[in-house]
């Protein structure tokens, strides 16, 4: 599985009018195999799907995304199918669930995507303030002031 943030907006509704699997959030079927579960906050979620089916489905999605980001964020994790087990993220990391459902797919994109998204804002935000710091240490200096350590 791999979710990936592509920008700040994509389009579903122009996506909608392909037979969708499910809706809210809107779920499709990767032309080669695999679902794609797509968020309106630019993320996508693919699940079971060859690299080569899946780079060409996310490259037939840019033309609906807004502000799409220079390199998209990425996240993969294993999503294994055991009627038998407990539904879990095991020791190993991989994501455990009793049947293969769209409902169960979209549970687990839903989590993934938010957690991309919000690891990314995350980033941006600990940047900005990284440039903060440093003007108020210029600005500390030309004033004679201490600056907190």
């Amino acid at each position: 599985m791999r979710a990936l943030l592509l920008g700040e907006r994509l389009d579903t509704r122009a996506l909608e009018r392909d037979e969708p699997i499910g809706a809210a959030p809107l779920t499709v079927a990767i032309p080669g195999g695999g679902v794609g579960v797509l968020f309106r906050y630019g993320a996508v979620v693919l699940f079971g799907s060859a690299s080569a089916a899946m780079d060409k489905f996310v490259a037939s999605l840019m033309p609906c995304v807004s502000a799409a980001f220079t390199v998209a964020e990425r996240d993969d994790a294993r999503v294994w199918v055991r009627a038998e087990a407990d539904e879990q993220v095991d020791p190993a990391g991989n994501i455990v669930l009793r049947e293969r459902t769209t409902e169960r797919l979209q549970l687990v994109a839903g989590i993934l995507a938010k957690g991309l998204v919000l690891s990314y804002y995350e980033t941006r935000i600990a940047e900005i303030l990284n440039g903060i710091e440093p003007a108020d240490r210029r600005r500390a200096a030309a004033d004679d002031l201490p600056v907190a350590a």
